[in-house]
């Protein structure tokens, strides 16, 4: 991991990271790493999971699975496979984390987004902005960026 020490908090900060949304008493950060973006998922301190931007998809689980309570829930490649749960949210919160980040649905009712493309979502142009102001890590991850850097890397 590259950090930083921040000079207020005096706290280790991962530069990699380029997004933050918050819902729930949960924390979703948005990280640069060789495979893609991910977001990975917190309670305070304590991380429960993460799941590569393009291979996540949220859905409502009716009957317990494993660990996985009934509720909604963030599984990877296509509602196979159940990554973090999402206690007390609701069908507005889940559509809403899926705008910030984009995430697929499993339901398009709530899928404000259709199938907009990384780039124009919240997270998106979070991680233009990043890669503008860390092009030596975005070098590393394999996030080039291009003369025209709106496109870079996605």
């Amino acid at each position: 991991m590259r950090a930083i020490a921040d000079p207020e908090e005096g706290l280790i900060v991962d530069k990699r990271i380029f997004h933050t949304f918050e819902r729930k008493g949960l924390t979703f950060k948005a990280r640069s790493s060789s495979e893609g973006p991910y977001v990975t998922t917190y309670r305070g301190h304590d991380q429960l999971g993460n799941v590569t931007i393009g291979a996540g998809v949220i859905g409502f689980l009716p009957h317990s699975e494993g660990d996985f309570e009934p509720g909604w829930t963030i599984r990877k490649y296509d509602f196979d496979e159940p990554r973090i749960a999402l206690p007390r949210f609701t069908a507005d919160d889940a559509a809403d984390l899926a705008a910030e980040f984009p995430i697929k649905t499993s339901n398009r009712k709530l899928d404000r987004i259709g199938r907009a493309h990384f780039k124009t979502s919240p997270s998106g142009k979070s991680f233009q902005n990043w890669i503008r102001r860390r092009p030596e890590i975005a070098k590393e991850d394999g996030v080039l960026p291009s003369p025209d850097a709106d496109s870079a890397g996605l």
